[in-house]
């Protein structure tokens, strides 16, 4: 286990609970029909394959016990994030307001983090394992033996009763950093450098989107777009369109996860919309869409997060 925490302390930190969707059954079903080495076989490549990115770099502390993974993040401090911008220059720096550059710092930070987690997630589900967790922010520690903190009890707690569908949901702590950063890029001027995201005139986080009753969750399709040539990966997404489709033919005749599935599908048609169709200016996405979900809950909502205040209380 990579160990990010060098000292037996708390620290600030984020942390991620992360499970596999329905894999207990999984586990039986493929235990029946005598596919359990190849199940078994698919699940450690899958794991290793998106895990990678977070045990390239000792800043992140796993622990993995089968389909379960707590990540463990400690907070850098400003001057380890940005060695080009000390503390007591900030407010000085090029003449921009302190709250600028701090935010313009801590979100390329966020970013960095949540685009390990939309690869670990996404390939997860490319090889047919769907991913629910919560993921918050507070004193952590992690070694090779324990963890401990609140943040890993308000994670588990996001994950087992806020996340419900294949989805990794953000506490409140985290949303507050993400709508501090769209308000600083708001509100705040002169601010031209970090608005290389934004729908409609509106900045946005696109690696977060927000569903019913104001939850915030990652955005891992995302994954799927290149900024740099505003392009996208037409290959994974009707991959994962047909895996998606494929689970909803599997689970037909059973309500309760074939809900589940059906939210996935609508997230797919969904991030299809908002970006493929909205953002990158592609009108034609009938190709992409998945026409047939046999459950829509009227509540699923999923849509930008943007600054929909006057002012950041």
């Amino acid at each position: 286990m990579n160990q990010a925490y060098k000292n037996v302390a708390l620290e600030n930190s984020y942390c991620l609970f992360l499970d596999l969707l329905g894999f207990s059954q999984e586990i039986i079903d493929n235990s029946n029909n005598a596919t359990s080495q190849n199940h078994l076989i698919r699940l450690i490549q899958a794991i290793e394959k998106g895990m990678s990115r977070f045990s390239e770099t000792d800043d992140y502390s796993l622990k993995l016990f089968t389909d379960n993974i707590v990540i463990g993040i400690p907070f850098k401090k400003l001057t380890e994030i940005a060695a080009w911008c000390p503390e007591d220059e900030v407010n000085s720096y090029s003449g921009y307001a302190s709250g600028d550059v701090l935010s313009e710092i801590y979100e390329d930070y966020f970013n960095k983090i949540v685009e390990q987690v939309i690869y670990y997630q996404l390939t997860m589900i490319l090889e047919g394992f769907f991913v629910r967790g919560g993921w918050d922010y507070g004193k952590l520690y992690m070694d090779s033996k324990i963890v401990y903190g609140k943040p890993l009890i308000s994670a588990y707690k996001l994950e087992s009763d806020y996340a419900k569908y294949p989805r990794i949901v953000l506490g409140e702590r985290i949303i507050e950093m993400i709508d501090r950063m769209i308000y600083n890029k708001e509100v705040l001027a002169p601010f031209p450098y970090n608005r290389e995201f934004d729908i409609c005139g509106n900045s946005t986080i696109p690696y977060v989107l927000k569903g019913e009753e104001g939850i915030y969750f990652v955005n891992y399709l995302f994954s799927v777009i290149n900024l740099a040539d505003n392009t996208y990966d037409i290959d994974k997404l009707l991959q994962h369109k047909e895996i998606i489709q494929n689970k909803i033919t599997l689970f037909k005749s059973n309500e309760r996860i074939l809900s589940k599935y059906c939210w996935s599908a609508f997230y797919h048609n969904r991030f299809c919309e908002l970006f493929i169709q909205t953002k990158m200016g592609i009108k034609d996405i009938e190709h992409l869409i998945i026409k047939e979900i046999p459950y829509v809950s009227s509540d699923w909502d999923i849509g930008w997060v943007i600054l929909e205040h006057s002012g950041f209380q």
